[in-house]
């Protein structure tokens, strides 16, 4: 399950039984511009220039303008492709999509925590997001390759997104959630780089479909649809129709049946 961060316009996850929130207000825009670098050995890294206006220009697909433009630099250097903001881009910001190493841990925890604090919570309280990705990393369901984070060029991790196992009926199929954002990095497009990048190696990995709860308006830009459109349905009924899923390209159309998350999210 996947949910916004409070007002401050991060991203995380859900427990569940809580209802989906809101869209993220101006979370996706600016939108991040992103060219997926491919696997490195073991690793898949995306490097993107986050904080672009979203109308602004990609030469390779549009000419449109905006008063801030934006340009592209692609430098191929052993399978690299750079983006840079031009002079005059605003908010400009280099982000390197990786996967999560063990030095990572404690630093997604503490920007879960914080993306995720409640008005009035105890400081030596834990959040429950905070807690989930915690159990999903020592749980059968956890996928190394499918968690991510978002860092600057100094590698400080300013995000992370998770995909794990869960099932369509007895069929291995992905959970997309906790997506978070540390606060003072939200709304800068991090987020949207994040999901990119984890439906690219979700995909890239021959998964047939990945399934969240959230704003049907905000994750419909990802590709995401309801879930019933695919016969599949969500453990709790009224979950629709914020259940979504996103088929990949290893999709059946005969995969159908209730979606079932992994066990820890039966705890939070």
């Amino acid at each position: 399950m996947v949910r916004e961060a409070g007002g401050a316009g991060g991203t995380g996850t859900p427990g569940r039984g809580r209802g989906p929130s809101g869209r993220p207000g101006p979370a996706g825009r600016p939108e991040a511009r992103t060219r997926h670098l491919g696997y490195l050995r073991d690793s898949l890294c995306t490097e993107v220039t986050a904080g672009a206006n979203e109308n602004l220009p990609r030469r390779s697909v549009s000419t449109r303008r905006d008063a801030d433009r934006f340009e592209a630099l692609q430098t191929r250097n052993r399978g690299e492709i750079r983006l840079r903001s031009a002079a005059g881009a605003v908010h400009g910001e280099r982000v390197l999509i990786r996967r999560e190493v063990a030095r990572d841990t404690g630093v997604i925890r503490a920007i879960t925590a914080a993306a995720f604090a409640r008005p009035g919570q105890p400081p030596d309280e834990i959040v429950p997001e905070a807690r989930l990705v915690d159990e999903l990393r020592a749980s059968p369901a956890w996928l190394p390759a499918l968690s991510l984070v978002a860092a600057t060029p100094a590698d400080e991790v300013i995000g992370h997104v998770l995909c794990t196992r869960g099932h369509v009926g007895q069929a291995p199929v992905l959970a997309l959630g906790p997506l978070t954002v540390r606060p003072d990095s939200q709304r800068r497009g991090v987020g949207s780089a994040l999901m990119h990048a984890v439906l690219g190696a979700a995909d890239a990995t021959g998964e047939p479909l990945v399934a969240l709860l959230g704003d049907p308006a905000y994750y419909g830009r990802f590709g995401f649809r309801p879930s019933t459109g695919y016969q599949i349905t969500p453990p709790r009924p009224h979950w629709q129709p914020h259940f979504q899923v996103r088929v990949l390209t290893g999709y059946q159309p005969q995969l159908s049946g209730m979606f079932t998350y992994p066990e820890p999210f039966d705890r939070t």
